[in-house]
């Protein structure tokens, strides 16, 4: 995933796994909320800068919240919607 929105609905074809989210053109400070939108689980993996309380799947209109501290994506919350 590459961030280009503070809000960034996400979708897949199929049910997928993610190993992370990109810091290409991140900055300290910067808050990330992701959403699936479609009716396909999203796994999100806890891994490399991506930091989570674990491995998260989420279904439709579930969402991840996340912040970056100039290295890493660290997790603020979840919803399970």
């Amino acid at each position: 995933i590459t961030d280009v929105a503070t809000f960034q609905p996400i979708s897949a074809a199929g049910a997928i796994g993610l190993s992370g989210i990109s810091t290409a053109t991140s900055v300290a400070g910067d808050i990330l909320i992701l959403e699936n939108v479609v009716n396909q689980a999203i796994t999100i993996s806890d891994t490399g800068t991506t930091m989570l309380s674990g491995n998260l799947t989420l279904g439709q209109y579930d969402t991840l919240g996340l912040v970056f501290d100039g290295t890493n994506w660290v997790q603020l919350y979840t919803t399970n919607n």
